[in-house]
């Protein structure tokens, strides 16, 4: 059973849906935005061999969504939602449920293999990243919860452009 703050049972579905069609997709997300256009591509990962080694891991799914704040200098908000699996067992996965684990409301740093960092393409990076869960499914072993943090850019002048490359990497194998 899905458990969540605010959900209709529709949108508690859909992002238990989500969270399934998404489960082999691991380690690297990548978000390429072009601000002057406002359009997003996304690469993602060669999925993991079957048998691998790689395959599993609490790393879910992840998407990145961004709002312009202030034209100049240019100032974006950034969310990155993302799952994870419920029952890891790393001591920055601990929440407040009666069964230790994460909870609607609780805050967690990610961690895996490698450090979750998000590089803004300008050379700066934020890390550690401290998400909120937002949904769980204690059925489904997941977690699900949003990360959103400003950043400024340098200030726009006639000869730069105003495009830059964004990711959210690391973590999770």
């Amino acid at each position: 059973m899905a458990h969540s703050v605010g959900l209709s049972g529709v949108e508690a579905s859909a992002r238990s849906a989500k969270s399934s069609a998404f489960r082999h997709v691991r380690n690297m997300f990548c978000l390429v935005v072009c601000f002057a256009s406002q359009s997003t591509s996304v690469i993602l990962p060669e999925p993991p061999e079957i048998n691998g080694p790689a395959n599993g891991g609490h790393f879910r799914f992840a998407t990145v969504s961004w709002t312009r704040l202030e034209a100049q200098p240019p100032k974006i908000r950034f969310t990155v939602e993302a799952a994870f699996r419920r029952d890891y067992s790393a001591v920055n996965f601990r929440g407040s449920g009666a069964d230790g684990h994460l909870v609607v409301g609780d805050h967690f740093k990610p961690s895996g293999l490698e450090t979750i960092m998000f590089d803004f393409g300008d050379g700066s990076m934020l890390t550690p990243m401290t998400f909120t869960v937002e949904a769980y499914s204690i059925a489904e072993d997941w977690v699900q919860a949003t990360c959103s943090f400003d950043h400024e850019y340098a200030r726009l002048t006639s000869t730069t452009p105003f495009k830059y490359r964004a990711t959210f990497k690391g973590c999770c194998r």
